[in-house]
C-alpha cells in the first residue's frame, strides 16, 4: 500500500509475491544443495579406499632422472614382500 491506496496488479500475482516466492525457492534449493554436498563429503571420508595404505611407498617424481630411468627403477620395488 502506498499512502492508503491499494496497488492494483494486472495478473494473479503481484511482482512482490513473485519475488518472495523466488527468494524462498532459491533458499530451499541452496539448503538442499548444502545437505547433498555434506552427505557426499561424509560418504567420501568414510568409504574404504580399497587398498591397504599402511605399506605404501611414495616417491616424488620431481626430477627427470627418475622419469628417464623408470624401467630400471620399477622392478626393484615391485617385488612381492614375502
Amino acid at each position: 500500500m502506498l499512502k492508503g491506496k491499494k496497488m492494483q496488479s494486472s495478473g494473479k500475482f503481484s511482482f512482490r509475491q513473485v519475488l518472495v516466492i523466488l527468494q524462498y525457492s532459491i533458499s530451499i534449493a541452496l539448503i538442499i544443495a548444502t545437505i547433498t554436498a555434506n552427505n557426499q563429503m561424509n560418504f567420501m571420508a568414510e568409504k574404504p579406499l580399497g587398498f591397504n595404505n599402511e605399506n605404501m611407498l611414495v616417491i616424488p617424481v620431481e626430477s627427470n632422472q627418475v622419469k628417464d630411468h623408470y624401467d630400471a627403477f620399477k622392478p626393484a620395488y615391485w617385488k612381492p614382500c614375502c
